[in-house]
């Protein structure tokens, strides 16, 4: 099989539901799957093949998420996406600042 034939990846964003909580409320995680369609039409003219499911496997439910997959997402779409839930408050942004010890 020729490499110039594969399908672009599967994308997987995983979005930690105390962050959905924050930006739309307690248990909304619907309202937030919504927008997460709505962004992938936005940037890819389509909708092509999604799914959502829930990552509860930790204890601690400070790490539970929803992993919002989506099939043959290109590059460039997956950066502009990312992007875009950055612009909806769902990704998390930290900054590390590197200070001399001398």
């Amino acid at each position: 099989m020729s490499r110039g034939n594969q399908q672009p990846p599967r994308r997987s964003f995983h979005i930690p539901l105390r962050v959905i909580d924050r930006v739309y409320g307690r248990d909304n995680v619907d309202n937030a799957g919504d927008d997460l369609v709505s962004l992938l039409r936005q940037v890819t003219g389509k909708c092509g093949r999604y799914r959502f499911s829930l990552d509860t496997k930790h204890p601690n439910p400070w790490y539970h998420e929803l992993v919002f997959e989506v099939d043959g997402l290109p590059n460039t779409a997956s950066e502009t996406l990312t992007e875009r839930l950055a612009g909806l408050g769902l990704i998390e942004v930290r900054e590390t600042v590197q200070t001399s010890l001398t």
